[in-house]
């Protein structure tokens, strides 16, 4: 954890250094209102994520298809709700058809960032000095590279959720690119290394979601709403007890048994509401014996 997150502090200054506009945009909750659904939406998957994890999956595909179908409506001059009608219910049954498949690549992404985080975590001294070389190499290339023209407005006004989440996205993805580009060049032993373990756990993540469906998807949802009620209680203690967070620098081993037994525990509930129900059934009559 503490070399996690030294690294999340170099990159957030480097990030300021290069004009990046970090400060949350208009409209993004309070640390009150985001600790809270940060907490709510943990529990929810800790305990009732695989039960409501189709519907999730199905809602997304939904909307994410009606949206697509306006888009489309709109290009094609036809009214936008036979658009939104029928992107929303074409591409929400795809959702629902191949929910095996979105869960196996779910599960493959998580299990390849989960083992890059874990590598970064075991050998975070070695990539902060990569990283420290690296921005003094190719600090001005990084810089240079811009996001596309945004349409005019009030240059007065703050800027918004969109511009905000365009500009960020745009940063991250110039700065995996060339970071991946320069790493490549200096360090190909370890970036081929790193690569290929990150595509055996994908592939792991694949076969697992597509061969065991219910356990990935208890598994899956118990890690990541344990993972959101650590981030929530994250931020409540950096927002209202910094003292208290820094003092939990060097006991990573007490958080790990604590995550790993808030995991069991919600292993157990979703197990256990999974855990079909049997049917009484009526004992069939004796036969009658012949006369």
């Amino acid at each position: 954890m503490t070399g996690l997150k030294d690294i999340m502090e170099l990159l957030a200054g480097w990030a300021a250094q290069s004009g990046v506009n970090l400060s949350p945009p208009n409209g993004w909750p309070g640390p009150p209102t985001l600790i809270a659904v940060l907490l709510v939406l943990g529990v929810i998957l800790a305990l009732w994520g695989s039960r409501l994890l189709r519907l999730f999956y199905v809602l997304t595909f939904t909307g994410v298809g009606g949206a697509l179908g306006v888009k489309v409506a709109r290009m094609a001059n036809v009214d936008a709700l036979i658009g939104l009608v029928i992107g929303a219910g074409i591409i929400g049954l795809i959702g629902h058809l191949l929910f095996r498949w979105w869960v196996g690549v779910t599960a493959a992404c998580c299990a390849a960032l989960l083992l890059l985080t874990w590598a970064a975590s075991r050998n975070s001294e070695a990539l902060i000095a990569a990283l420290q070389e690296y921005h003094e190499q190719q600090q001005v290339v990084v810089v240079a590279a811009a996001p596309p023209a945004q349409p005019a407005g009030n240059p007065d006004s703050p800027a918004g959720p969109t511009s905000v989440l365009t500009q960020a996205t745009w940063a991250l993805r110039t700065y995996v690119v060339d970071a991946f580009s320069y790493f490549r060049q200096t360090r190909h032993n370890a970036v081929t290394k790193v690569v290929i373990v990150a595509v055996l756990a994908w592939f792991t993540g694949l076969g697992m979601g597509l061969t065991l469906p219910r356990f990935t998807t208890i598994l899956g949802t118990a890690c990541v709403g344990v993972a959101l009620i650590g981030l929530g209680l994250g931020v409540l203690l950096t927002t209202y007890s910094p003292a208290t967070l820094d003092s939990m620098a060097g006991r990573e081993k007490y958080v790990a048994v604590g995550s790993g037994v808030l995991i069991l525990i919600s292993l157990l509930v979703q197990v256990r509401h999974r855990r079909p129900v049997p049917q009484a059934t009526d004992s069939p009559a004796p036969a009658s014996k012949a006369v």
